[in-house]
């Protein structure tokens, strides 16, 4: 199955909405990646739109990417496709109100 970082207007709806009511994560905005699979996952029959979870610490060995990776929010790329205009800044919401409380190692 197919696997992709989500592109520059994800990223920057993303942006937006720790601009606007996630201040707290702010600092760590580049430490969150968010990627595509190419179908959302099953769970007891329902469909999950995304997933976040912390990054393992293995990730920064297996990228090239400068920034060492403290969460992924992973988007089932068909599920996606099907919302509607308000929906995806509010599945990205979601996921970044999932991060409140987790801790994590600076």
């Amino acid at each position: 199955m197919d696997t992709w970082k989500a592109g520059k207007d994800v990223m920057d709806k993303m942006i937006a909405l720790l601009g606007k009511y996630h201040p707290d994560l702010a600092d760590i905005s580049k430490e969150i990646a968010v990627v595509f699979r190419e179908k959302a996952q099953q769970k007891s029959g329902r469909v999950l739109f995304a997933a976040t979870k912390k990054a393992p610490p293995s990730l920064p060995v297996l990228t090239d990417d400068k920034y060492k990776y403290k969460f992924i929010i992973e988007i089932g790329a068909d599920s996606w496709s099907q919302l509607d205009d308000k929906q995806p800044l509010a599945l990205l919401d979601h996921h970044l109100r999932s991060m409140f409380g987790t801790e994590v190692d600076n």
